[in-house]
């Protein structure tokens, strides 16, 4: 499966109209040997310009020190390219030629442009990247070799009870956090405990609001409505589908899956390149008071603008479990469903700790999914760790917000033995739930709090004066994944709006 890895002909002898042809330089611009040579012999390089577009070309300096010397030059180019989309760069194998250093070297300069589907990168560059991220599987393999208490795709093909046990793990992770989102959307905007209260007394809302309704006019309904977030994690999972049936790049599906959900929420045709049967369910594309985030970063992506923000926002965080869900299907390597899953929220939200919640909370729903045997709280703290040591490894234990991600989601942790009542503890130690970290130690404090029982841990999540339906939907998809569909109890099934929809979902991606 094609994970938006491009690469770079070995030999370029020609451009077309929209390719531009990356090679190493010298700062005084002297194109006179290598790929330099054939920059201004055939891509319209100009003698004397030693860095930047020049023509079809671009020039990266090589030739004045060593490799931190050519860094920046290098994020200036992929800075350069996320904002011209409508290029494609070809990079060629810079600096190993003249100037004469390895691809070991020059290779992870470039381990932020992998994922970019407009830079192609040269083979030899690709696989060092790979290697460096113990991301081996993702170029041209189904699964990694060594992920461990991975399923395995043939047993799972041949295996009846396997499957089954997977497939409602699966489903209870999309239905659990669908119903944490229908639950917490009428008191999303309720700004303290004590208000919720007021309306739905004094253990807060502990049952679907059939009575709140999106559409005025519409008064009482028969199921409790789904939001944004449930939404979303949905075109994340048609987008997942789409990349395998028809082979294409999985990161820019899911980005033309987001331009596609995009539309109806602003009212506007949005040109996308992508098939979407949920386009054709009007229910499932009213606009939800969709996370302002979201809906700029897309309008920018479909005005052929890279986004600009540095919003920390859920808005990522909260539609990702479909990440963990394929991770767990095809034995990626954790790293490589951490790194994937920052990837995914990237597309909106560009602040470390949205991309650092992302990963562990994807990595987080494939462990659980994983692990064959029923998961004890035990088991789901040491999933936990697992996950934060994923992210310290892939991002680096001194990344910026690093250390202020760990002490949140451990806060949480020790959080859920303390004997404070769970809105107190939320309110007072964990925040709203408007930001990333925020959202996801309000889930997994309520997981802990309430391992063993889905409705308290429901009840918990989204009683707060923050996101509740952020947070609801994502503790759902947590347990959900813990516990499978049927221990779900059968009152949040039945009038769960789109339930079949999700069923339907979640057998597609077993399917994959």
């Amino acid at each position: 499966m094609d994970i938006s890895i491009k690469l770079s002909p070995s030999v370029i002898s020609s451009l077309r109209e929209d390719e531009i042809f990356v090679f190493g330089s010298n700062l005084a611009g002297r194109h006179a040997g290598g790929a330099a040579r054939t920059a201004f012999r055939r891509f319209g390089a100009q003698w004397g310009v030693g860095v930047g577009l020049q023509g079809q070309s671009y020039a990266i300096p090589t030739m004045h020190g060593g490799v931190e010397a050519i860094r920046p030059y290098v994020e200036q180019f992929i800075d350069f390219a996320r904002s011209h989309r409508h290029l494609t760069f070809l990079v060629t194998r810079i600096g190993c030629g003249i100037a004469g250093f390895k691809d070991e070297e020059m290779a992870p300069l470039f381990k932020d442009a992998i994922w970019e589907e407009n830079i192609h990168l040269p083979a030899e560059f690709a696989r060092c990247i790979l290697d460096a991220h113990s991301m081996k599987g993702s170029i041209g393999e189904e699964r990694c070799e060594d992920c461990r208490d991975g399923i395995d795709p043939v047993a799972l093909a041949s295996d009846y009870s396997l499957r089954r046990a997977v497939e409602d793990k699966i489903r209870g992770s999309l239905i659990g956090g669908a119903v944490g989102d229908a639950l917490g959307y009428p008191v999303e905007f309720v700004n303290s405990f004590e208000a919720i209260q007021r309306k739905y007394g004094p253990r807060g809302i502990t049952s679907y609001d059939l009575n709140y309704s999106w559409l005025a006019h519409e008064g009482k309904v028969d199921t409790a409505q789904i939001t944004d977030d449930t939404q979303m994690t949905l075109y994340t999972c048609e987008g997942i589908i789409e990349a395998v049936k028809h082979h294409r790049s999985l990161l820019d599906s899911i980005r033309q899956a987001y331009l596609a959900w995009l539309g109806p929420q602003i009212g506007q045709f949005i040109k996308h390149d992508y098939h979407s049967r949920l386009l054709s369910i009007p229910e499932f594309n009213q606009r939800r008071a969709p996370g302002n985030t979201c809906i700029s970063a897309l309008l920018s992506i479909h005005h052929g603008h890279a986004p600009a923000n540095n919003s920390k926002g859920c808005g990522g965080v909260m539609r990702v479990a479909p990440i963990g869900i394929i991770g767990a299907l095809r034995g990626w390597q954790l790293s490589d469903t951490a790194y994937f899953a920052g990837k995914v929220a990237e597309i909106t939200h560009l602040h470390p700790m949205s991309t650092y919640s992302s990963a562990v909370m994807a990595v987080i729903v494939q462990r659980c999914i994983q692990t064959r045997r029923e998961m004890t709280k035990s088991d789901f703290l040491a999933v936990i760790h697992e996950a934060l040591q994923v992210a310290i490894a892939l991002y680096g234990e001194r990344a910026h917000y690093m250390t202020e991600f760990i002490d949140k989601i451990n806060q949480a942790v020790m959080l859920h033995t303390r004997p404070l009542v769970d809105w107190d503890a939320i309110e007072r130690h964990l925040g709203g739930g408007w930001i990333a970290e925020e959202a996801l130690a309000i889930a997994l404090f309520s997981v802990l709090r309430h391992f063993n029982d889905f409705s308290a841990c429901m009840v918990s999540a989204v009683n707060h004066g923050g996101d509740s339906d952020s947070t609801g939907a994502i503790a759902g998809n947590i347990l959900g994944a813990i516990i499978g569909y049927d221990r779900i109890p059968q009152e949040w099934k039945a009038r769960l709006q789109h339930r079949d929809l999700l069923l339907e979902f979640s057998l597609r991606m077993l399917m994959v």
